[in-house]
């Protein structure tokens, strides 16, 4: 990249962050939005950030659910409500893979979501504890 530069305009994108908060601002009785606060994937600490969704030239995309990626038992709904499963997959050994639920038709969890989405998980079971199973 080259050198940053104070007063320089720049598209700034950060993949994959966390929203751990959302809350409507506003100013002078006006309201200015909703607020995210996010914490950026790998991190060494904790920190958030939080970015001001009104503000003019800001766009957040949903890269994937909250309950994402999808474990082994797990019953997912596609972007048209249709139900799919989480099944271990052979190959490779251990993998992940969704199969829908009322035809012949099955692909990786990373399709499903980027090409039949927006995705909901249904169900999810859990082990004694409530940890996830899978």
């Amino acid at each position: 990249m080259a050198e940053l530069e104070v007063g320089a305009t720049y598209d700034i994108t950060i993949k994959g962050a966390r929203a751990i908060n959302l809350f409507g601002t506003k100013r002078d009785g006006i309201d200015t939005g909703t607020v995210l606060v996010f914490r950026v994937p790998g991190s060494k600490d904790d920190r958030t950030h939080t970015v001001n969704m009104g503000d003019p030239g800001v766009t957040v995309a949903r890269a994937a659910p909250a309950n994402w990626p999808p474990q082994v038992g797990d019953k997912w709904h596609d972007g048209e409500g249709r139900p799919w499963f989480a099944l271990a997959h052979v190959v490779p050994f251990g993998a992940v893979w969704m199969y829908r639920a009322d035809r012949a038709e099955d692909c990786s969890p990373e399709d499903f979501k980027d090409s039949l989405g927006p995705v909901v998980l249904v169900h999810r079971e859990e082990k004694a504890g409530g940890e996830p199973c899978g």
